[in-house]
């Protein structure tokens, strides 16, 4: 799985939620473009469809530019991680911010764990 892996990787947040920047704490945005990026992404968006959300009112704006990123939460209660609507596509993918190594890590925990969930199924 080396060959997907970011650049680098952001220091661990002081926050509660990945994608969340605050005073002092600002996303790495790395210059470097990411090999295999758009298909951890892709992994990223659909372990998104099958995480709990929490909606707020209101919305949220990108600390980057400014455009809208959504009110929503992804909140996985059982592996304690939580991001930001916005936070995969506009920030990762789009402009190049690198994820902790622990949400790396979990979307591709998660992703396989779904993807095994899917199988036994059949």
């Amino acid at each position: 799985m080396n060959e997907y892996r970011p650049p680098e990787y952001m220091p661990p947040s002081k926050f509660k939620c990945e994608g969340y920047w605050g005073k002092g704490y600002k996303p790495t945005i790395s210059k470097e473009n990411w090999n295999g990026k758009q298909e951890w992404v892709n992994r990223a968006i659909f372990v998104e469809k099958y995480t709990p959300i929490r909606s707020f009112r209101g919305i949220s704006f990108s600390r980057i530019d400014g455009s809208p990123v959504g009110n929503k939460e992804y909140y996985d209660v059982t592996n304690n991680i939580c991001w930001p609507e916005g936070y995969v596509q506009h920030y990762i993918l789009n402009n190049n911010v690198m994820p902790t190594e622990r949400f790396f890590n979990y979307i591709n925990y998660r992703y396989i764990l779904l993807l095994y969930i899917y199988m036994s199924l059949l």
